[in-house]
């Protein structure tokens, strides 16, 4: 059996149980407390909105720091949910293979190194953790018109980003619509309102 990577019990080891559900339940206060970082009020919204709607749909303004909010609830995710192939994946995409790599997956790295999180991240954008084969976290840039490029994704945890949804397709939303069905899944769409 494959060993599961958990935040909560390792923590509860040093007597941070408590904490670690705590932070388990709030991305603002792990963005906070874990990174150091402070969110503004519009920032908080939206990362509360994550943990309680399935689809959060977020309009903004060119270089509002998008990508950079969406790479701290990618971390937050990975950082506070059971990590094995089948309890939790995150999957992000965009319109092009640059903003998924060089983007989105640079502010992952980012984080993963503040944190001294586990695992390797490629320059694939993917994000593998120790014990296991298959990636956990990947970005994919698939065709505009391939709905299959998201099927065989399932796991207990989902999160789905899609940066710059303004620019992909209706058809990859109807595949991240299809990977995302059960209770514990999230969308997380982020976008400038030109489309």
């Amino acid at each position: 059996m494959t060993p599961v990577l958990d935040f909560r019990a390792v923590a509860a080891s040093f007597g941070e149980g408590a904490r670690a559900e705590r932070l388990s339940r709030d991305p603002v206060a792990w963005v906070e407390e874990r990174l150091g970082e402070f969110l503004w009020s519009k920032q908080r919204e939206i990362v509360r909105s994550v943990v309680e709607n399935k689809r959060t749909m977020v309009a903004s303004c060119h270089s509002a720091g998008k990508s950079h909010l969406a790479s701290r609830v990618i971390s937050w995710w990975l950082d506070t949910k059971d990590v094995s192939p089948t309890e939790t994946r995150v999957v992000t995409t965009a319109p092009s293979w640059n903003q998924v790599a060089n983007v989105m997956w640079a502010y992952v790295k980012e984080v993963q190194d503040k944190l001294h999180m586990p695992g390797n991240i490629t320059a694939k954008a993917t994000w593998t953790f120790p014990g296991y084969k298959a990636p956990t976290a990947y970005g994919r840039k698939p065709s505009d018109y391939d709905e299959s490029s998201f099927q065989g994704i399932h796991a207990t945890n989902v999160l789905v980003v899609v940066d710059e949804a303004g620019g992909v397709p209706e058809s990859i939303f109807t595949s991240v619509e299809a990977i995302t069905t059960n209770a514990n899944a999230r969308i997380l769409a982020i976008a400038n309102p030109d489309d």
